[in-house]
């Protein structure tokens, strides 16, 4: 005869509500006071349990990407400063500006392009590189073709 088991159907929503917080199955497993295993059981036995935590994860992923987007195209938003003008206590509505970040461009180019925004170009052996119609050759202050040597250099930590 198989063990009851625990799942409960409260455990919909309160995982829909946790994964929507950013939390991952390990850590909902770990709150519910269940293995790994047994809350991979429950996704696979409860359909709406599984259902409710894609639509958490999706919610929060949805603000990632927002954040993401906001961040790589810059943004701006109002805000109110405090200062202190001869002991007197004075607000200025201002707007504060943040600009476009380059990580979170990289990061959106080469997960949404990624066979034009390559993180590591290939490099034939006469050091030219090709991507997608792009020629990128190597050469010195003459215009001489150089293969170009790269190296490990040591980190601040060794």
């Amino acid at each position: 005869m198989a063990r009851p088991t625990k799942f409960k159907e409260e455990y919909k929503e309160q995982c829909r509500k946790m994964a929507g917080y950013g939390l991952i199955d390990d850590q909902m497993s770990d709150i519910l006071g269940v293995t790994k295993q047994t809350f991979n059981n429950w996704k696979k036995s409860h359909k709406e349990f599984f259902d409710s935590l894609k639509e958490g994860k999706l919610y929060a992923d949805n603000i990632i990407v927002k954040s993401l987007y906001n961040r790589a195209e810059g943004y701006k938003h109002p805000e109110t400063k405090v200062f202190c003008n001869n002991g007197e206590i004075v607000t200025k509505e201002i707007t504060k500006h943040y600009p476009p970040s380059v990580p979170a461009c990289e990061t959106w180019l080469y997960n949404r392009m990624p066979k034009e925004w390559k993180r590591n170009a290939e490099i034939g052996d006469d050091g030219t590189s090709k991507i997608d119609g792009l020629k990128i050759s190597f050469v010195d202050e003459n215009d001489n073709p150089i293969n170009p040597k790269f190296e490990m250099t040591k980190s601040a930590e060794d």
